[in-house]
């Protein structure tokens, strides 16, 4: 493009000299020429930007189900991903366990739009159409990658167990699959060994079986993941395998005492499915860190990009684990460069001991507790219905923040509905809450109408819908986390919530009634849970709640 500038300049230049006659056929002639030089630079520099497109990997995330928590781990597993710039990532969400047979006849995956397929889930069977689209995508070409439980699925399905080779099923099933001493892949016959199980979480050295495959190229031959579950006893056809890395599953932490495959690859027609069983999440754990763990990331992403392009041009992060040390990132974590100008991260509260409901005013005490979960994180559960009467048609549970006033924000926060299904079936997010009959609230339910799923006001007078755009409704699912996000904007007055898919808003509002105030989560009349709540912002105001009295006890 310098080129371009100099030889234009160079044109405009000539033409402003004054020549003779006899000199003004040759300068014409150089002027043409320039410009031709000029539509060349042009288009080299088109040919240029059209393959940087072109170079961009189309992936599709599917999640929906899965006994492991696949809002968290689909978030982490996509940000993985964009922050290497070579990934377009979509995020395809299946109806729930529950849905009926209309929800599930409006879902079909358009496989073929997309380089490279990403499965994060485990649940009920795709229906047929589904299925069928899917084997005929990998059949002509398309590549698959399988993460942790997304191998549980389908043991019914032929082609999807002869596609991940070893899946989680029980000895019967199928051959397994093991390193004996000197590094040969052996088969352990159908009805012997150890059925699909692994052992206690813990960190574990992986080691490299392939080392010249262009996902393993300059990988060390043995480094430390991060604490993780290792599977073994894999069972299924196991045909066309080749292992790209496997781990010693100990005796000492209830294992196989075998060399079981962490990553594999099979080629289906003309297609290809990377299997990596790395990448626990379990439900209400706070530790990410198989997911976080670099060494994962890695070998995620190359897998992503090989299988897009069949090439590998992703370098080694500066920081790879060694053999005596595990290395953490956080894909996901909301940075700086995401942030608007002038935020800082002002407020968490990860519910980690009970102490933490000290930071909070309810409308109710009596309607919440503090939760233990697994591995000694918590959360603020909304148990029964509550006592509290609004002054104006308004919900009924609440919680607060205390002490914290905000203006412009954004907060993330994780949320459970623990409530039975119906169409407003719901939970509650607070906003600029300055008492009891003036605040903003976002009602995210099951269906959608006048009274819900959508933004509110509340000012001096029964709620009033002020959405802009909003959805048909979302599905809670059962015994399942989601991360919901909700950015306002004081000055422009833009409101807009997110929910597992933080890049397009569920919900938007355009509205600057009442300024700054509190921040909390609810419901209308439901029950539910929240947990980690972090809140970015340009400042806040200190002032205590004065209006919800009591405490839980």
């Amino acid at each position: 493009m310098r080129m371009f500038r100099d030889l234009l300049s160079y044109a405009f230049y000539l033409h402003t000299i004054p020549l003779k006659q006899n000199f003004k056929m040759e300068r014409d002639m150089t002027i043409n020429r320039i410009w031709i030089c000029c539509l060349i630079c042009v288009s080299f520099q088109l040919l240029e930007i059209k393959a940087n497109v072109e170079q961009t990997i189309r992936v599709l995330l599917i999640d929906g189900q899965n006994n492991h928590d696949w809002v968290e781990t689909s978030q982490s597993l996509r940000g993985s991903l964009e922050r290497t710039g070579l990934f377009h990532v979509v995020n395809l969400t299946s109806p729930g366990p529950y849905s009926d047979d209309d929800s599930w006849s409006s879902w079909r995956p358009d496989f073929q739009r997309f380089d490279v397929v990403v499965i994060n889930y485990n649940g009920v069977l795709w229906p047929e159409p589904v299925r069928r689209a899917f084997v005929n995508y990998v059949r002509s070409g398309g590549g698959v990658a399988i993460i942790h439980a997304a191998n549980n699925s389908f043991p019914e399905w032929k082609e999807y167990n002869q596609m991940i080779g070893l899946g989680w099923r029980d000895r019967n099933y199928g051959s397994a699959r093991v390193f004996d001493d000197r590094g040969n892949l052996q088969s352990i016959p159908q009805g012997f060994g150890l059925g699909a199980g692994h052992g206690l979480k813990h960190s574990y050295l992986v080691r490299i079986r392939e080392p010249e495959h262009p996902i393993m190229q300059g990988i060390p031959n043995q480094w430390l993941h991060a604490t993780d579950e290792l599977y073994h006893g894999q069972r299924g056809p196991g045909k066309n395998m080749t292992v790209l890395a496997s781990a010693f599953s100990d005796l000492r932490q209830l294992g196989s005492g075998q060399h079981e495959p962490l990553v594999w690859v099979i080629p289906y027609g003309k297609g290809r499915v990377v299997t990596n069983v790395m990448g626990h999440h379990w439900p209400g754990e706070h530790s990410r860190n198989s997911l976080h763990c670099v060494g994962f990331q890695t070998i995620f992403n190359r897998t992503v990009q090989w299988l897009g392009t069949s090439k590998v041009t992703l370098p080694l992060p500066a920081r790879f684990p060694s053999t005596i040390e595990a290395v953490l990132v956080n894909p996901v974590e909301l940075g700086a460069p995401e942030l608007p100008e002038g935020y800082r991260f002002l407020y968490q509260q990860r519910m980690g001991r009970e102490v933490a409901l000290s930071d909070f005013a309810f409308s109710d005490p009596g309607a919440w507790r503090y939760k233990k979960l697994q591995q000694g994180s918590g959360t603020l559960e909304l148990f029964q219905k509550s006592k509290y009467n609004p002054p104006h048609r308004s919900p009924y549970n609440i919680v607060l923040i205390n002490r914290h006033q905000f203006g412009s924000f954004v907060v993330d926060m994780k949320l459970q509905q623990t409530g039975r299904e119906y169409a407003h079936r719901d939970l509650c997010l607070f906003f600029g809450f300055r008492d009891p009959a003036h605040f903003y609230y976002v009602h995210i339910a099951s269906k959608t109408d006048d009274h819900a799923h959508n933004i509110f006001l509340v000012d001096g007078a029964d709620r009033v819908k002020i959405s802009a755009t909003t959805t048909k409704g979302y599905e809670w699912g059962k015994d399942q986390w989601h991360r919901v996000r909700l950015q306002r904007d004081l000055a422009s007055g833009s409101i807009q919530v997110f929910i597992n898919d933080m890049s397009q808003p569920i919900m938007t509002a355009n509205d600057k009634t009442l300024a700054e105030g509190w921040i909390g989560m609810g419901s209308f009349d439901d029950t539910g849970m929240v947990s980690d709540i972090r809140v970015w912002a340009p400042a806040y105001t200190k002032k205590n709640i004065e209006f919800f009295g009591g405490s839980i006890r």
